[in-house]
């Protein structure tokens, strides 16, 4: 990473972790189209859902038809991620919080 803190060199900082979430966007849309689901669903899915992880779960689950047991493992690793900012929240006290705030993204 540069010291230089600019909008630029934030920008060519951050170009490796973008192309690496629109390639698991990709994939996650080939998936989602091939398990039946509707565009409609597959785009509420990638704004509510936080964990990447889960929505690949979720759809396959969805295909088997078992949409309780999906929304129930759906809640769980939603729990960790946010029990995860809570202790990061506790923490942000401390001088290096910003550091330890990189732990949220676990994709």
């Amino acid at each position: 990473m540069n010291d230089e803190l600019t909008i630029r060199s934030g920008i060519r900082d951050v170009m490796p972790t973008v192309f690496g979430y629109i390639t698991v966007g990709m994939a996650y849309g080939i998936v989602a189209k091939t398990g039946h689901l509707s565009l409609l669903m597959i785009g509420l899915m990638s704004l509510i859902v936080y964990a990447g992880s889960a929505q690949f779960v979720l759809v396959s689950m969805l295909a088997t038809g078992s949409p309780t047991v999906s929304y129930t493992h759906l809640r769980a690793h939603e729990t960790r991620h946010d029990l995860v900012c809570r202790l990061l929240l506790e923490k942000k006290k401390r001088k290096d919080a910003v550091r330890d705030s990189v732990y949220i993204i676990d994709e």
